[in-house]
C-alpha cells in the first residue's frame, strides 16, 4: 500500500509531525485540549498547544487570589510536561478584600501566596513570550523576585500591564529592562500617565509598538537641542489614547523619528501648529478633529477615521455636515490602499461626499464602511436607500477588490436584521463588478457596552449578469484583505 493511499485512509493521523504542528497552532487553547483526547498520537502536540497559553481572568469575580496560586501550583508539578509550553500568560484580577479594607495598606495572605507562586512559576517559564498582568505595580511592590524574573525571561516579546500608577517600583522595573520587545502596552487606572514618568525609563529596551495612554500635555522638552531629549529610532507603531491631552506633532516626529504606523485617540487641540511629518507612513488612524488641524504630507497605505462622519448633533463645520470636507481632503492627500471610516447612513451625502470619493481615492482596493442608521422609526428604507449610493460610487472606482460594511443597530433589533446580511451584500454589489470579496456584519448594543456583532463573509463568483456568493470564514476574508492591501500585490497571482 502505498504512503499516499495510507495516509488517505488516516485522515489527520496520516500527516507527518510538521503538518500536524502547523494545524494545531491555529487552535485556542480550548479547541486543542479537545482535540488532544482524540488520539494517542495526535495527544502530545495537541497538549502543548492547549498549555500554550493560561488566562485568569477574574477582574469583576470574587477577586480571589487563590486562582493564581493553583494555576502555579499545578504547572510547577511538571515543568518540563506543562510549565515549558506556556507562551502566553494573562493575569486579571482585582485586589482582594482584605487589601481594601485595611488602611494600613497591608497585604493578605492570598495576595502574598499568589505572588511568590507566580515568582517561582516565572522563574521556570522559559518559553514565555507574552506577559499580561494586571495591578502590576502591586504585584512587583510586594513581590521583586518577579520583577527580576521577567527580566530574565529569554524569549519574551510582549508586555501589558495595568497599574495604579507609575510607582517607584515600576519605573526601576521598566528602567532595566533590556528586551527587544515587539509590543509594549500601559494602561494607568488612576490619574493618566505623563511623558516624563514612562518615555526616560524605556530608553534600554528596543520596541516596535508601543501603546501610552497620556494625560499630561506632550511638548517638546526645550533643553534639548533637537527639541526633544529622548529619541526611539526603533519604534515602528505607535498608539496613544491621550484623553483631551495636547498634542505636539513635532515632539512626535522627534521622539520617534522611524514610525511606520500611528494611532491617536481623542484628540482634541494642538499645543503648536507646526506641519511636522515623517517621510513615509503605512497607517494612521485618529478622530476627524486631529486631521482638521494635522494632516500626513505623504502618501499612507491605509488610512481610518474613527469618528462618526456626519453625525447631525456635531454641525459645526461651515457646510453643516460634520468632517466630511476633511476628510476628503485626507483622502486626496495620502491616495490610500485601504480606507476605514464610519459614516451616517444618510442617501443625501451622495454628492457631498460618496461621488467625490471616487475622485479622491483613485488608488483605493479595500474599503471598510461602519453605517449608523438613524434610529428613528423603521431604518431599513433608508440603510438600502444608503447602499444603493454607496454601490454607486463603488461602481466608478473599479480598482477596488474588497469591501467590508458593518450596520449599526440598536442592540433589541440586532436579531431581527440576521437574515439581511446576504441581501446587503447583494445590493452593494450591484454596481460594483470590480468587488470580488464582500463582509456583512450586523452590530448591535449601546457605546459602553462590548457590541454584539453577527458577521459573514464571501467571495463573489460568476459574471456580472449572474453573479453569486460562495461563503468564506473571517479569518480568509482578513487573510485576503491583507494580501490585497500589500504593496506588492498582483491580482493575477496574489487572489
Amino acid at each position: 500500500m502505498s504512503r499516499e493511499t495510507l495516509c488517505a485512509q488516516q485522515g489527520l493521523l496520516g500527516l507527518n509531525e510538521d503538518v500536524l504542528l502547523e494545524i494545531v497552532s491555529h487552535l485556542d487553547a480550548a479547541s486543542a485540549h479537545k482535540l488532544s483526547a482524540t488520539a494517542r498520537s495526535i495527544h502530545p502536540l495537541a497538549r502543548r498547544q492547549a498549555l500554550s497559553t493560561v488566562t485568569i481572568d477574574d477582574v469583576h469575580g470574587d477577586l480571589n487570589y487563590q486562582k493564581i496560586t493553583g494555576m502555579c501550583t499545578y504547572m510547577l508539578h511538571d515543568i518540563p510536561g506543562r510549565l515549558h509550553c506556556v507562551k502566553s500568560l494573562k493575569i486579571r484580577v482585582g485586589l482582594p478584600k482584605e487589601h481594601y479594607i485595611s488602611w494600613m495598606y497591608q497585604f493578605g495572605e492570598t495576595f502574598v501566596t499568589a505572588g511568590q507562586k507566580l515568582a517561582q512559576f516565572l522563574e521556570n517559564a522559559i518559553q514565555l513570550q507574552s506577559l499580561e498582568v494586571y495591578l502590576f505595580d502591586e504585584i512587583i511592590a510586594l513581590e521583586p523576585r518577579i520583577a527580576s524574573a521577567i527580566h530574565a525571561l529569554p524569549n519574551f516579546r510582549r508586555l501589558d500591564i495595568t497599574v495604579l500608577g507609575i510607582s517607584t517600583c515600576v519605573q526601576e522595573f521598566l528602567l532595566t529592562m533590556r528586551h527587544d520587545l515587539q509590543k509594549l502596552r500601559i494602561i494607568d487606572l488612576t490619574s493618566g500617565l505623563s511623558e516624563h514618568q514612562v518615555l526616560p525609563n524605556l530608553i534600554n529596551m528596543k520596541i516596535t509598538d508601543l501603546e501610552l495612554p497620556l494625560s499630561k500635555e506632550l511638548d517638546p522638552d526645550h533643553s534639548s537641542n533637537n527639541g526633544y531629549q529622548h529619541s526611539f529610532p526603533d519604534m515602528r507603531k505607535l498608539s496613544l489614547p491621550l484623553l483631551y491631552t495636547g498634542i505636539s506633532m513635532y515632539t512626535l516626529w522627534r521622539a520617534f523619528p522611524n514610525l511606520r504606523a500611528l494611532r491617536i485617540h481623542d484628540c482634541v487641540r494642538f499645543n503648536s501648529a507646526e506641519n511636522a511629518c515623517w517621510k513615509s507612513l503605512d497607517y494612521v488612524e485618529g478622530p476627524v478633529e486631529l486631521f482638521e488641524q494635522w494632516s500626513p504630507t505623504c502618501h499612507v497605505p491605509h488610512v481610518s477615521i474613527s469618528s462618526i462622519l456626519a453625525r447631525p448633533h456635531f454641525d459645526i463645520s461651515p457646510s453643516g455636515i460634520y468632517g466630511l470636507k476633511t476628510a476628503l481632503r485626507l483622502f486626496k492627500q495620502t491616495s490610500p490602499l485601504a480606507l476605514s471610516f464610519s459614516i451616517m447612513a444618510d442617501p443625501g451625502l451622495a454628492e457631498s461626499f460618496w461621488m467625490p470619493l471616487v475622485e479622491c481615492a483613485p488608488r483605493l482596493r479595500s474599503l471598510e464602511v461602519k453605517l449608523h442608521p438613524f434610529s428613528e422609526g423603521d431604518m431599513t428604507p433608508g440603510l438600502f436607500a444608503c447602499i444603493r449610493v454607496i454601490s454607486a460610487a463603488l461602481g466608478r472606482m473599479p480598482t477596488v477588490i474588497h469591501l467590508r460594511l458593518l450596520v449599526m443597530y440598536p442592540r433589541r433589533r440586532i436579531s431581527a436584521q440576521i437574515d439581511q446580511r446576504e441581501e446587503l451584500a447583494l445590493q452593494l454589489l450591484e454596481e460594483a463588478p470590480s468587488i470580488r470579496y464582500v463582509s456583512v456584519s450586523l452590530a448591535g448594543g449601546l457605546s459602553y457596552l462590548t457590541p454584539v456583532v453577527k458577521s459573514a463573509a464571501w467571495k463573489v463568483v460568476g459574471a456580472r449578469t449572474c453573479r453569486k456568493l460562495e461563503h468564506i470564514t473571517e479569518s480568509f476574508e482578513e487573510d485576503v484583505r491583507s494580501r490585497i492591501i500589500a504593496p506588492d500585490f498582483d491580482p493575477r497571482s496574489n487572489l
